[in-house]
């Protein structure tokens, strides 16, 4: 075959001697940046015409030399880079200025000032990076911060049952309790149990008994909940928010529900690890249409028998009891323990039956060479403990003694090792048991070798620390008592050593 030449057209020519023309990439200043944000967001607002009216000065960098602010004849915009460019006015803007503007506890606005989503949209607020503004007519502004503020966000702010803020943030007379009061409810906190809500009649009921200066109820320790006959409790979610039922090994979520907050895809677990509601989200007003589609290892009878369990009662736990409201008679009693069930078995146990259960424990699954385990004794109680999503039980303080031997001049002479064990006692809603399990371990007395063990701390703990968190039953509790399905709502370690057991009349 007779090859063929080709030759390039001129065009082709021309195009692989055209330089490449680059585009000159103009790279803005900090200052450039956060003037066109703070512009684009007066023009937003409605520029001249809008209640900022005329800049009074020009673009300034804050002190902390990252962000950016304006003032204007009717308030301020604030710019960082984190946050964008937000306004700022009146008594909000007082407030915040008092408190020491972006270099106080808030920091920098998050929002501009918003119209309250409270059904009848009065009041106004403004998020900041540390917390929030409030202000209502009746009240005027008020600052909230901290884990106070961050349980009031999360239930839904203005929107929730409790409505505004009606006073800045207090201590509680022991000193050991923070607390805000709210139109409709108030939200206390403490470090060892966390901060939680009370309202309506349960709220009213323990004003009455003293507030927290009452010992038989104390500080409380979860939301307003709803008894349920198969898990023992769920959260309303919260209140008016939208409902969600346990499907197969989903969670699907009703788009039905109404909120301030938008309908929000949320859920509570039986093991009151909660999906609180996302600030961003609840303001973008995210329809509540996907599933919450993580499997749930559950048994097949407690889903089926959530659906149509639902209780028309609601309750809050405290430190030291549990207050209960019955939809039927409108009104408030505070819970008797449930001490025993119908068949005779105990629900009631004291701190030495705590540790006769722990020895058992023990004997079984600690095997430490050369030693025996002589007794296992009830000391104390320790408190509450929040972990960022619930109130972990009071914990007993045990002392194990262990007899074993030291070699002195080549013979075998006794000793003891004692050990402090801390327990913690829990409701287990899957399997309706009691649980107990060692959460931690320390040395009161030891010697540095033992014979069979050698080093004690380590052939102590490389036998011990596994079996830390390994729950173990103390007792089981019925699906039904007298024929009556059981919804056990609590159940506490008192300050006493004692433990008890809560259930829905």
């Amino acid at each position: 075959m007779k090859a063929v030449r080709v030759t390039p057209s001129a065009t082709a020519k021309l195009s692989k001697i055209k330089p490449r023309i680059r585009k000159k990439i103009t790279r803005l200043t900090p200052v450039q940046r956060a003037a066109r944000a703070i512009e684009a967001k007066y023009k937003e607002l409605g520029g001249l015409k809008s209640w900022l009216k005329k800049a009074t000065i020009s673009v300034t960098r804050c002190p902390d030399k990252v962000g950016y602010f304006r003032h204007y004849a009717g308030g301020s915009i604030y710019y960082h880079p984190e946050t964008g460019a937000h306004a700022v006015k009146g008594a909000i803007r007082r407030l915040w200025a008092e408190q020491g503007w972006e270099r106080g506890k808030l920091g920098y606005p998050t929002t501009d000032e918003e119209r309250g989503r409270n059904a009848d949209g009065y009041g106004r607020y403004s998020h900041f990076q540390g917390g929030a503004i409030f202000w209502k007519l009746e009240f005027g502004a008020i600052q909230l911060d901290g884990p106070i503020w961050r349980k009031y966000r999360d239930i839904g702010a203005e929107a929730s049952p409790l409505g505004f803020p009606k006073q800045v943030e207090r201590g509680t007379p022991d000193r050991r309790g923070r607390f805000v009061h709210f139109e409709y409810g108030s939200i206390y906190y403490t470090h060892q149990t966390g901060a939680w809500e009370v309202h309506g009649s349960i709220r009213g009921y323990w004003a009455q008994k003293g507030w927290e200066r009452n010992e038989d109820l104390g500080y409380p320790i979860s939301d307003e909940l709803i008894p349920d006959r198969a898990l023992g409790w769920r959260s309303p979610l919260v209140f008016s928010m939208a409902h969600a039922v346990l499907v197969s090994n989903a969670i699907r979520v009703n788009s039905t529900g109404t909120s301030g907050v938008g309908k929000t895809a949320v859920a509570t677990f039986a093991n009151k690890k909660k999906l609180t509601l996302n600030p961003v989200l609840a303001k973008k007003k995210v329809a509540a249409s996907a599933l919450v589609a993580k499997p749930l290892v559950m048994p097949k009878t407690v889903v089926e028998t959530v659906d149509g369990e639902d209780s028309e009662n609601r309750f809050s736990d405290f430190e030291n009891g549990v207050l209960f409201w019955s939809r039927k008679d409108r009104k408030v009693t505070e819970l008797a323990p449930w001490t025993r069930t119908s068949k005779g078995t105990s629900l009631r146990f004291s701190g030495s039956q705590i540790a006769a259960k722990v020895r058992g424990e023990l004997n079984k699954l600690l095997k430490l060479p050369s030693c025996s385990l002589i007794s296992v004794v009830y000391k104390s109680v320790g408190n509450y403990r929040f972990d960022g999503a619930g109130v972990s039980n009071r914990r007993h303080r045990l002392e194990a003694t262990f007899r074993g031997s030291i070699v002195i001049k080549g013979k075998l002479q006794p000793t003891d090792l004692k050990l402090r064990l801390s327990v913690v006692v829990s409701w287990n809603p899957i399997h309706r048991t009691i649980d107990a399990a060692i959460s931690g371990f320390s040395y009161i007395r030891r010697v540095a070798k033992m014979h069979g063990i050698g080093d004690t701390r380590i052939g102590v703990g490389k036998r011990l620390d596994p079996l830390l968190w390994q729950r173990f039953v103390i007792a089981s509790v019925p699906a039904k008592d007298r024929s009556k399905n059981v919804a056990v709502l609590s159940v506490k370690t008192l300050s006493n050593g004692l433990v008890q057991v809560y259930r829905e009349p």
